[in-house]
């Protein structure tokens, strides 16, 4: 099977010695050399499939301009671990007054959809679901597995199952009666 020949492609011919993606290119006379991820030039970069803006840095590099705004506004490079958020949300405003550094963990905390403290303990978990700490969510969880009990695909119905679980198995004496009640010995 023959390759692209663009340089560092890998992908299967098309047409012309050219990928599908490569061959599109250049039929509508873009740059080879553009990442495979642009959604559109701009005059100061381009925009990926995600929205960010990536340009060329005086020293020849191609960043996400937001991450590079702020290495300047910090007077260094970014830790490993650390993320710039827009302020606004909006990814093209790389403005220094919109952009913040946050941790890694506290960043994609803070955008999930669902993020709340956990309804059993109150503890604000990155890293739990369903309304719960990762903790209860796996207490939860391994109740409804010793009991065969299936989990719906439902996700809302699953919300509210395994939420219900983790309060009720929190006390001792509806712990028993469900694993009495499991076993029929009611």
């Amino acid at each position: 099977m023959k390759l692209c020949s663009v340089p560092d492609c890998g992908d299967p011919v098309k047409a012309k010695g050219l990928c599908n993606l490569h061959y599109q290119r250049k039929s509508k006379g873009l740059n080879l050399d553009l990442p495979k991820r642009f959604r559109s030039i701009l005059k100061t970069g381009w925009l990926d499939s995600d929205g960010y803006r990536h340009i060329t840095t005086p020293d020849g590099r191609e960043v996400r301009e937001h991450r590079y705004v702020m290495e300047k506004k910090l007077g260094r490079k970014l830790a490993q671990g650390e993320d710039v958020h827009h302020v606004d949300e909006n990814k093209s405003n790389n403005d220094p007054s919109n952009l913040e550094l946050k941790l890694h963990q506290k960043h994609t905390s803070d955008h999930r959809p669902h993020r709340m403290p956990c309804l059993v303990c109150g503890y604000d978990d990155v890293h739990g679901s369903h309304g719960l700490c990762a903790c209860h969510a796996e207490r939860a969880k391994q109740f409804l597995r010793d009991a065969d009990i299936k989990i719906p695909d439902s996700r809302l119905i699953t919300d509210i199952l395994l939420m219900g679980v983790a309060w009720s198995t929190e006390s001792k004496h509806v712990r028993d009666r469900l694993t009495a009640l499991r076993r029929n010995d009611v």
